[in-house]
């Protein structure tokens, strides 16, 4: 129903890129959105999403050096599941997303800059598949970051994987990350009149500034 009454017109072709007014309805004024406005709300995005990492990260760990002095519980299986969980909590955070651009239309950093992530031609709220894609390529290597130490602890102690470098692994977390966000920032030479960038153009994703209230 919302997706019926709450329609924005993105149908438009500027003369100048991403910034340049379009045609819209008179209650949903908005141009395109500039690339250092988008890069601005994710840093803000990885920001947020460090402090709440490295709290949850905190608190496991106290809970594992807790849960080791139990009987019959050794301290590298502890250390081992605080690991592991902290992890599932990035992924999870980042996940979150998802459910912010289908209910808000936005993240935190979008939202406080006036951003909003629509669905390309149609302008309505994207389909949970489109936003699941554009997580994939955006915020899913974000949750390598927030928790790229963790990540080379764990393995560490897996058996299958303990003979990884851990150094190796936290650095490939960290590193590879940054390296595919630099290519999509590259990519958005491909569509320079509306500023998407691979994941917008596969998850037909377009992100504009409102105007006004």
């Amino acid at each position: 129903m919302r997706e019926a009454t709450d329609r924005w017109d993105l149908d438009w072709e500027p003369d100048s890129g991403a910034g340049a007014p379009s045609r819209l309805p008179p209650t949903n004024r908005a141009v395109y959105a500039e690339l250092p406005l988008r890069a601005m709300a994710f840093v803000i995005d990885l920001a947020l999403g460090l402090v709440l990492s490295q709290l949850a990260a905190g608190a496991l760990g106290l809970i594992a050096g807790w849960a080791s002095r139990a009987p019959n519980v050794e301290q590298e299986s502890a250390l081992l599941a605080a690991s592991l969980t902290h992890v599932a909590l990035s992924v999870l955070l980042t996940l979150s997303v998802v459910y912010l651009w289908r209910t808000f239309r936005g993240t935190p950093g979008q939202l406080a800059l006036r951003l909003v992530v629509l669905r390309q031609g149609s302008g309505v709220t994207l389909s949970r598949r489109d936003a699941l894609v554009r997580w994939l390529l955006l915020y899913l290597p974000m949750a390598f970051v927030l928790s790229y130490q963790t990540l080379g602890t764990a393995l560490a102690r897996i058996p299958a994987t303990e003979e990884l470098d851990q150094f190796l692994v936290a650095g490939a977390a960290l590193l590879l990350p940054i390296a595919w966000w630099l290519v999509l920032g590259l990519s958005l030479r491909g569509d320079r009149r509306r500023g998407r960038g691979l994941h917008d153009r596969l998850a037909r994703s377009v992100v504009v500034r409102r105007l006004g209230d």
